[in-house]
């Protein structure tokens, strides 16, 4: 039986059920806790009182705690109520019981300036990283590729990493995640085609993890989020709600979307089309449903005469919206010629290379340096007979590093000749002038590369730290300007040190 289930998408879902789906993995507050559980009694249309009577001790202690403040009435019930006020999702039943609990500052039309309630810093909750820099609980992010790069491949990876708990790809897992991939290009068929040669080709790697908590949805799932409707942007509030319960139910922590564009029907082009999609229906499926939403974009076509190079997050095809209101974005480029060249790749596999680079990061650092990957390509065991091999093949992401140069630093006295009376500058970028030029001189190398100068440059430091390089100001004999240069000095170098 396979490791991964198709979500039902039945429209009798029961709100009430749904908002009971067990404990939840989901480390929130208790004031985040009873507004879940609010809503979903409000949509399911139970009374306040019946709300009340199917919490939990903890949550219902909670709730009598928040009325016994002098407030009249429990906000978060307000707050729910509201909400679905405010979708149209509000039951008779439900709305009749608002008044009964009598006028506050969270009702519906009053908005209320309070002052600030400064929380305990150390109590404050941490922000998820739930894999990388890239999928954060309750925020969106986004990855730009151009077609056929092999993001979706890459993101199946991925979440074969989140779900298994396993570093596939060298990133760590802090505890296995249910993920849910919803595809809207591909069909069942070849998304199992694509789960199970990622399956293959990390056999060992998976060997006795548990997959269960990796939920698919195929292009056969269809997914229209928000449309035009007489020129204005309608969202499909039914079945954004539906959405959000469903996550919330199966305890979903990472949503893939992949590709955004077949997600709504609005113009992509439209920023404030697209922000509207981002905001009202993403953004708050993350924040609502307490999971990542990571959606998966192209890039614009290049046009005629224009070089085609490597692609930026501002190349996302479309409005910049979708960038403007994702916390993270990263962009996809396959392996250059130059970068083959540098990196001893032969140029016609350049194509199985793939470079990630940091677009855009509000919550962490950027890393340092990109991150490769590499597409392998496994064959399926579904032919049709062993004497003629015809089953599929299939591409899957596998981790590469980039290899590192490996060089012997040279002595200070083989680096002080190879400087002989040049004017030495300490900025790598100043080409034949860079004082690291000397150091690959003085271990043979004439022309070092890319890789090559990244282990140069620790050298350098490690000379100025000690001394027998530094920085003085002089003439220099190009610009006639006085400018600090690197120099030597042989301070706190003994006769040993020299040779």
């Amino acid at each position: 039986m396979s490791d991964h289930a198709y979500i039902d998408t039945r429209d009798d879902l029961d709100a009430r059920a749904i908002g009971r789906g067990g404990e939840s993995a989901h480390d929130e507050s208790r004031s985040g806790r009873h507004f879940r559980e609010c809503l979903a009694s409000v949509r399911a249309g139970f009374s306040y009182e019946k709300h009340f009577e199917c919490l939990d001790d903890e949550l219902a202690a909670y709730a009598e705690e928040r009325r016994g403040k002098g407030t009249k009435g429990d906000n978060d019930w307000k707050r729910a109520l509201a909400h679905c006020e405010a979708d149209g999702s509000t039951p008779v039943d439900a709305r009749d019981t608002f008044d009964d609990l009598g006028p506050d500052d969270d009702a519906p039309g009053v908005i209320m300036f309070a002052p600030y309630d400064w929380p305990d810093a150390a109590k404050i909750p941490r922000r998820q990283f739930l894999y990388g820099s890239t999928y954060i609980r309750g925020f969106v992010s986004c990855t730009i590729a151009p077609g056929g790069v092999g993001k979706t491949a890459l993101t199946i990876s991925e979440a074969l990493a989140m779900v298994s708990g396993v570093a596939l790809l060298g990133e760590s897992v802090p505890a296995p995640l249910r993920v849910c991939i919803w595809n809207l290009e591909d069909d069942k068929h070849e998304m199992d085609r694509r789960l199970a040669a990622g399956r293959l080709h990390y056999a060992d790697e998976l060997k006795g993890a548990d997959l269960s908590g990796l939920t698919v949805k195929a292009a056969d799932s269809a997914l229209m989020v928000a449309k035009l409707v007489r020129g204005q942007v309608t969202i499909n509030e039914k079945l954004v709600g539906k959405i959000i319960a469903g996550l919330i139910a199966a305890r979903i922590d990472v949503l893939i979307v992949d590709p955004f564009i077949s997600s709504h029907g609005v113009a992509e082009s439209d920023n404030d089309a697209i922000d509207s999609v981002m905001k009202k229906v993403w953004a708050r499926i993350a924040r609502e449903a307490r999971c990542s939403v990571h959606l998966v974009h192209h890039t614009r076509k290049t046009p005629a005469g224009e070089r085609s190079g490597d692609k930026q997050v501002a190349d996302a095809r479309g409005a910049s919206a979708l960038i403007d209101a994702s916390r993270y974005a990263r962009v996809v480029n396959r392996m250059s010629r130059d970068e083959a060249k540098r990196l001893g790749v032969a140029p016609e596999t350049v194509w199985r290379y793939l470079r990630l680079d940091d677009g855009k990061h509000n919550l962490s650092p950027p890393a340092g340096e990109a991150q490769w990957r590499q597409l392998e390509s496994v064959a399926l065991p579904n032919y049709a007979s062993f004497e003629e091999y015809n089953g599929d093949r299939v591409g899957v992401v596998a981790a590469w590093e980039a290899p590192k140069a490996s060089l012997t630093a040279p002595s200070p006295l083989a680096v002080i000749e190879a400087m002989g009376s040049a004017f030495w500058l300490g900025d790598p970028k100043s080409k034949d002038r860079w004082i690291g030029l000397a150091f690959a001189r003085a271990a043979g190398i004439d022309d070092p590369d890319a890789p090559e100068r990244e282990a140069i440059k620790p050298l350098v430091r490690d000379a100025l730290a000690a001394g027998w390089l530094r920085f003085e100001e002089r003439k220099d004999p190009e610009t006639r300007h006085r400018r600090k240069c690197v120099v030597a000095t042989g301070d706190g170098l003994d006769a040993a040190s020299l040779i």
